[in-house]
């Protein structure tokens, strides 16, 4: 990958790690409760709703912020780029599409094949405990 791509690459992820740590802030002062806020059990459902899904947000948003790391790591000692499985050249298009991505697209759908086997191989246990414990 040329130089040009690795800055535009990086500035990308600068920006994008800079936009979530603001959010980031912006969440956590939204999760604090007002004795005004708590008026009757509706408000109280309608508040924890609002605090859950900005939790959820918050996490998912905490992941996207290690990968960048991750991947700005990956700038800095010139891995950026290469299939973490096989080591070859990830083709640009999919960083484009997925820039914090550590596989090419034939190691990923080969990962994604195993795991799906062995939930295949699972399911049915688990599936089986659960009921043996609803019973």
């Amino acid at each position: 990958m040329d130089t040009h791509r690795l800055d535009q690459f990086k500035r990308l992820f600068e920006t994008q790690r800079e936009e979530i740590l603001e959010r980031q802030q912006v969440i956590a002062g939204q999760l604090e409760i007002s004795r005004d806020e708590m008026a009757d059990e509706t408000d109280l459902t309608a508040i924890e709703l609002g605090h859950t899904m900005r939790v959820r947000l918050q996490g998912r948003e905490r992941q996207l912020l290690i990968k960048i790391d991750e991947a700005l790591h990956r700038l800095n000692d010139g891995t950026f780029g290469s299939c973490e499985t096989c080591h070859e050249a990830i083709d640009v298009k999919r960083m484009e599409a997925r820039p914090t991505t550590t596989q090419c697209i034939d190691c990923k759908e080969a990962s994604e094949k195993l795991e799906s086997q062995i939930a295949g191989a699972q399911g049915p246990k688990l599936k089986r405990k659960v009921r043996l414990i609803a019973i």
